[in-house]
């Protein structure tokens, strides 16, 4: 077998030579770790067999690793090695640090000699050694070349495993199986074609399906842009500010990969990626497994069409451009934890291993079974993602889901395996399942007028096209709505940027809050839809009421659905569909013949697409983008009476699960139904008594502030005698010990806002009220930005607490 040991680098190449004369030798050597080393990175204590059958080496002797990055010829690449042989030999001469001289010398290094008699390399090098090493005093010396380390990685089986992700080949898996039984080369197959589908299912944005500004498919590597990541509010604190997919796939990359003490990179290499609605975590996972899918596939035949090699090109071309290149293999999979959730409540999984085998199998029509993925979990690293588990909620079967996980870590425990699993999950509604002892949590940021824009432009490129006038209108307002507060808020994500971008190609004013944004966006993807020929097009120009109906029935079902045990995906099928549009129909006063024609008509149309309705699979319809599903059951929930919002709201004020609807439902309220503002108050002031009254835990969480804060980021509340009660209550979160939601909190203000926040702390600082470790972090955020009345706060402050002092 091949090994590729171009992708190691030093370091890692480093590592594999201590392993393999650690293998070869056994536990006479010692091993030295980075740093200053003495031209050492092992050394050994003769007598000492090499390998069985091997030369007796007595006295001392030094191991030292050569790697070259850039192999190039044969002959080049053994002229470096003479030119890096020579430079160690004269530092073992002259230098005073080197004291003990070996009496054998071993160099390992990636690079190949050919054995040309006199000119290959292999005599080159042979003769440079014999040369020096005796003016040294040196009797022994050997050269473990790049053909010696394949043939050492061949001997030394554990050791090629543990190195696969590095080492291999890219025709990899057909490497793997090639030599074993009938059985295991047609699983080997089974997992290459696999992967070519889910490389082609993936390629292109959500976005797409779930209307678009247009029909046009746009793959997701031409508009993927790496998300900022920062501390997360786990209480993990990192010391990074990093992009996202870069740093995980460092981490993919590194062998010795390590985020906390002791914490050994097979087991530590678990992430948690929390991020709110539409911040792009899906996403990024779902192009972290289409980088490392392109690389298995490239290379190989089976599963290999046109569509797919042209995927795989596209892939790596963007890839390189945005500098996301792995140096490793890993076999990447994918689980929609809701769909996980779905087989085991159902009792068609019963591990998180067979669950993955179905897929294969069902892919492949290869009876894969979890013994097989056992196999192939000990042969070869893998990438886990576990996608959505907040779309689990706690009242279904996130328990069994969270067993079913920990169950398959036990088995990569057992096989001692690589797996590196990255969890993406809302911050709503999740508390910490993942512990934060086993598994490191990042956390998305906003994305920055920067990186929002940039963002942007590769949409609207892949539009219209580089040079197209239409692009340079779009981006010019674009680039104004990210200069302006009011909708740069709505720009920090990118589904927010997507929307915008729609939005602003039809119309020139941007919104101003959330639930503008979303309910502009089906309106113009409405009107989008009315410019189309066909039977569809009639239905909804006559029955825009109906059409807008049946989506606010669906998206509440769906959400009251995704509660329960065993419902957790957001589709429906399209005989309960069409049961949904035919009560509609006949509340309306259709009936008899037109009634079944009109619910035939409708019920077919969401097979294609009806605005956000979208088919998820055969026979079921849905939305395919969560945000969407919650922005209709919001809807839904205010068709009501003033009374009757009023009691809802004030129901689904403490579920997690429904914090995005009740955040739509508010914005509804401030935009349509303003005579309701005063009730949003009440329900954010009673989340607080509530709380306020109850045990010191529970007032930790300070529900109802944490509420105004977000219903504050959303750009609703545009009267100041409104804006005025929910930032007081927002910053009773300063009353609270040691919180992260300081930074959060002055994103949120506005201009009217942050003035209402000042004057709060001043009263609070002049009347010498309590001044903690919250306030100062808030002021100090506000000095960061250069503001100089939060300097002329903390000084005086600090001189208050002089005086105290004095007295």
């Amino acid at each position: 077998m091949k090994f590729d040991l171009s992708t190691l680098g030093p370091r890692e190449f480093e590592n594999l030579a201590q392993t393999l004369a650690l293998a070869e030798l056994g536990s006479v050597l010692t091993l030295f770790g980075a740093g200053p080393d003495g031209g050492r990175e092992a050394t050994f204590e003769g007598p000492v067999t090499f390998g069985v059958g091997g030369p007796l080496i007595e006295g001392y002797g030094v191991l030292q690793a050569k790697y070259c990055e850039s192999t190039t010829t044969p002959q080049k690449d053994a002229t470096w090695l003479i030119a890096q042989i020579r430079e160690e030999l004269d530092n073992w001469k002259t230098s005073t640090k080197r004291n003990r001289k070996p009496d054998c010398l071993v160099f390992v290094t990636n690079v190949t000699l050919s054995g040309v008699p006199r000119t290959g390399g292999i005599d080159r090098v042979e003769k440079e050694l014999k040369k020096r090493c005796e003016d040294l005093g040196i009797s022994r010396w050997y050269v473990w070349h790049g053909e010696t380390v394949h043939r050492l990685l061949e001997k030394h089986p554990k050791i090629r495993t543990s190195y696969a992700a590095w080492v291999l080949p890219g025709d990899v898996l057909s490497e793997m199986y090639a030599q074993l039984s009938a059985r295991k080369r047609e699983v080997g197959k089974a997992l290459q074609r696999y992967l070519a589908k889910e490389l082609l299912r993936d390629l292109h944005v959500n976005l797409d399906q779930a209307g678009s500004a247009d029909d046009l498919q746009i793959p997701l590597a031409d508009v993927f842009i790496d998300l900022p990541m920062g501390p997360s509010g786990q209480g993990v604190s990192t010391p990074y500010s990093l992009h996202t997919l870069r740093y995980l796939i460092d981490s993919c990359d590194s062998k010795t990969w390590t985020h906390r003490p002791n914490f050994q990179s097979k087991g530590g290499r678990r992430f948690v990626l929390v991020g709110g609605p539409g911040q792009g975590k899906s996403t990024v996972s779902q192009f972290l497994c289409q980088i490392y899918r392109s690389r298995l596939v490239d290379g190989t035949t089976v599963g290999r069409t046109t569509e797919v090699a042209q995927a795989v090109k596209l892939i790596a071309n963007q890839t390189a451009v945005e500098s996301l290149t792995p140096k490793s293999h890993r076999w990447p999979v994918k689980v929609i934890l809701t769909q996980l959730a779905d087989d085991l409540a159902r009792g068609r999984a019963k591990s998180l291993l067979q669950f993955i085998a179905l897929r294969v199998t069902d892919a492949t029509d290869v009876n894969v079974t979890p013994q097989d993925l056992r196999e192939w979990l000990v042969a070869f690293p893998w990438l886990v993602l576990l996608d959505g588990l907040d779309e689990v909620p706690a009242s279904s079967n996130r328990d069994q889901v969270l067993a079913a996980i920990n169950e398959f870590l036990i088995d990569v425990e057992e096989a001692s395996a690589d797996v590196m699993i990255v969890a993406t999950t809302r911050p709503q509604g999740y508390t910490e399942e993942f512990s934060t002892s086993n598994y490191l949590h990042l956390e998305l940021n906003p994305l920055g007028k920067e990186r929002a824009l940039h963002y942007a432009k590769k949409l609207a490129t892949a539009r219209h096209g580089e040079d197209s006038e239409r692009t340079s209108r779009l981006m010019g307002r674009l680039t104004q709505a990210a200069d302006e507060e009011s909708t740069a808020r709505l720009m920090s994500s990118p589904l927010q940027v997507t929307i915008m971008a729609v939005l602003l190609d039809r119309m020139g004013k941007a919104p101003k809050d959330r639930y503008t944004l979303f309910k502009d966006y089906y309106r113009v993807i409405y009107e989008r839809e009315l410019e189309k020929e066909g039977a569809a097009t009639n239905l909804l120009r006559d029955h825009r009421a109906d059409i807008d109906a049946i989506h606010a029935d669906v998206g509440l079902l769906l959400q009251t659905r995704s509660e329960r045990s065993g419902d957790t995906e957001s589709r429906i099928g399209i005989k309960e569909f069409s049961s949904i549009i035919e009560q509609r129909l006949a509340s309306e006063g259709h009936s008899g013949a037109s009634l079944e024609a009109l619910t035939k008509a409708i019920s077919l149309a969401a097979t294609d697409r009806l605005v956000f309705l979208v088919p998820s699979r055969a026979g079921e319809v849905g939305f395919e983008i969560r945000s969407l599903q919650e922005f209709w059951a919001a809807d839904a929930l205010m068709s009501a009476s003033d009374e009757q919002v009023r009691d809802r709201l004030t129901l689904i004020s403490v579920s997690s699960h429904w914090r995005n609807v009740l955040l739509f439902a508010v914005g509804k309220i401030y935009a349509e139904r303003r005579h309701l503002r005063d009730s949003v108050s009440v329900v954010v002031a009673e989340l607080n008594l509530q709380t306020d009254g109850s045990s010191p835990l529970t007032r930790r969480l300070a529900l109802g502030s944490r509420l105004a804060v977000d219903i504050l980021a959303d750009g609703m509340v545009k009267a100041p005698k409104h804006e005025a009660v929910l930032v007081d209550q927002a910053m009773r979160l300063f009353s609270l010990p040691a919180i992260d939601e300081s930074e959060r909190l002055l994103a949120a203000l506005s201009d009217n806002g942050l003035k209402i926040a000042k004057g709060n702390l001043e009263n609070r600082i002049r009347e010498g009220g309590k001044v903690n470790e919250n306030v100062l972090v808030f002021l100090g955020h506000l000095i960061a930005r250069g503001d100089e009345w939060a300097k002329e706060q903390v000084q005086r402050f600090y001189a208050d607490l002089n005086d105290e002092e004095k007295d």
